[in-house]
């Protein structure tokens, strides 16, 4: 088997699942030595494999951040603390808010939401100003989650993006907030600053009241 991990991409990708299988020390030790390695890793099988092992994959995972491995495998792995979730890495990620490419940036704020952990709050509220927008987004969609009132200003501005899907994430984020998410919604309905965050904003409050006449008929 260990032969099999020097052979052709697709036959060391099939080797790597095998091996990911036996979930030993040493084992998983060869599953990141693998995926490490790999010049040209195939995301998505990766993935898989890791997520698969779970809360297993939390030492390897924190020792992988540390060394000189590529964006593209930074990120995977800062998604998979927030996918598996993995909060005990927490500090692992934040260490990475800053990382100057966009998509390390997209899954630390991914990951945050993920992880659910109130102290991210802050964080999240920088990356809600972030430059690119889908980084944005993702900060939104995890400052709903957190369901923080520290968050209501951001998630009200967020109605104002240029973009729909930070619009859209920020309109979640208020209707999980309560009556303070609801009065935010009114007073975004009511403006005549931005047409397009009114409209989002008047949705939202048709969707709650919805919801609520099936809840109370």
């Amino acid at each position: 088997m260990l032969k099999l991990l020097e052979d052709k991409p697709i036959v060391r990708l099939a080797a790597v699942q095998a091996i990911s299988q036996l979930s030993t020390p040493e084992t998983l030790g060869l599953v990141f030595q693998a995926f490490e390695s790999d010049l040209c890793p195939n995301i998505h099988s990766y993935i898989s494999i890791i997520l698969s092992l779970g809360a297993k994959a939390e030492v390897n995972i924190h020792e992988a951040l540390k060394k000189p491995i590529s964006q593209e495998k930074i990120a995977l792995l800062i998604e998979l603390v927030g996918a598996i979730p993995l909060r005990s890495l927490y500090l692992d990620i934040l260490s990475f808010a800053d990382h100057p490419e966009k998509e390390v940036r997209i899954k630390v704020a991914r990951a945050l939401g993920g992880l659910s952990i109130p102290d991210s709050v802050p964080v999240l509220i920088r990356l809600a100003s972030d430059t690119a927008w889908e980084v944005q987004a993702q900060a939104v969609k995890g400052l709903g989650r957190l369901k923080s009132p520290e968050a209501l200003d951001i998630l009200a501005e967020a109605f104002f993006s240029k973009d729909w899907h930070v619009r859209f994430n920020a309109r979640s984020g208020l209707m999980s907030l309560g009556e303070a998410g609801v009065k935010r919604l009114e007073e975004i309905s009511q403006q005549t600053r931005d047409s397009y965050a009114a409209a989002m904003a008047a949705m939202a409050l048709h969707d709650l009241y919805l919801s609520c006449e099936q809840m109370n008929p």
